[in-house]
């Protein structure tokens, strides 16, 4: 599901979506973004619609 999103909002290496969360009764739908960098990967921020 990752890869489905990221190719519809053109996220592309070294950025990816690292999680995804929806609560239907809220109607709200998380998006994870975080960067691989050589070293770890890091979590960059949250993107949510309400």
């Amino acid at each position: 599901m990752n890869k489905i999103f990221e190719a519809a909002l053109s996220v592309n290496e070294p950025w990816y979506i690292r999680d995804i969360e929806f609560d239907p009764d809220k109607k709200r739908l998380d998006l994870y973004v975080a960067i691989h960098t050589p070293w770890q990967s890091s979590d960059f921020c949250r993107v949510s619609t309400a």
